[in-house]
């Protein structure tokens, strides 16, 4: 049986396990760096599911960032925004 995908990722690092293969934005994990970079951001999930957690500055920030990930990951996978 093949493990389940997981991942964690600020903006210096991506690490994963399990199985990727059906994860589309896998292969962009540095564009996901680069969206929680100049923050103090953090994602991490499955391939259902993604938590974008850390603080932000504003609230315009805020709703940026969100979009950002929303737009890279697609908009069913992003499940909370805690910032």
């Amino acid at each position: 049986s093949t493990e389940v995908f997981s991942f964690t990722a600020n903006n210096n690092d991506f690490t994963s396990t399990g199985d990727g293969a059906n994860v589309a934005w896998l292969s962009k994990s540095d564009g996901l760096k680069a969206l929680l970079s100049g923050e103090d951001l953090r994602a991490q999930g499955d391939d259902k599911n993604v938590t974008l957690s850390g603080i932000v500055d504003s609230l315009a920030m805020k709703q940026q960032k969100g979009e950002e990930a929303q737009a890279f990951l697609g908009l069913m996978l992003l499940s909370k925004i805690n910032l």
